[in-house]
């Protein structure tokens, strides 16, 4: 990784590391609507990401690869107890390649283990091919505490594309992209 993607990883890092601090400090508050009822602030339990690859003018293959919305950021508040099969979960789809998902801590450099989001394995997680050229991650995540026991947890993950390839040395065909935050609440 060269030293300009190095530093716009790190500084992703703290402004998302800042966003959290400060909607974990938010967590549960009430907002006033004009006079009317108060409402808890909530965030969404899902979320859907889409990865796609891109070329620079003129080449093939592909250069690139980009998680859109948000660049991939994630901001969730998972629902407590039983959430039923739509509630909880992160999904990356990618259209034409394979790819694999690894979750790390924030600093990259810790040897203490991490909180799992759910139910992610350690090391890379393969997407699943489904229908014609489609691959898909789910990662379910882990239920949330209720609203008198607020969790944050702050970490970030990596895409390579396809599945398998090295992304200690890619090559033309091996797509890796730097870390991004990922936050439950």
């Amino acid at each position: 990784m060269n030293t300009s993607v190095k530093i716009e990883s790190m500084v992703r890092v703290v402004i998302s590391l800042g966003v959290a601090g400060l909607l974990g400090a938010l967590a549960g508050c009430t907002t006033n609507n004009g006079g009317v009822e108060p409402q808890i602030v909530t965030r969404p339990s899902t979320k859907a990401l889409d990865i796609t690859y891109v070329a620079d003018p003129g080449a093939q293959p592909p250069t690139k690869i980009v998680v859109s919305p948000n660049d991939g950021d994630v901001s969730l508040e998972a629902v407590p107890v039983v959430p039923g099969p739509e509630k909880n979960w992160v999904t990356w789809t990618s259209e034409g390649r394979s790819f694999s998902i690894k979750f790390g801590s924030c600093d990259g450099t810790s040897t203490e283990p991490r909180k799992k989001f759910g139910n992610e394995n350690d090391g890379w997680n393969d997407s699943k091919p489904v229908g014609n050229d489609r691959h898909v991650y789910k990662l379910k995540l882990n239920p949330g505490n209720g609203s008198n026991k607020k969790e944050i947890v702050v970490g970030k993950y990596s895409v390579k594309s396809p599945a398998g390839c090295d992304e200690k040395h890619p090559g033309p065909n091996c797509l890796v992209l730097d870390p991004v935050i990922i936050v439950r609440y």
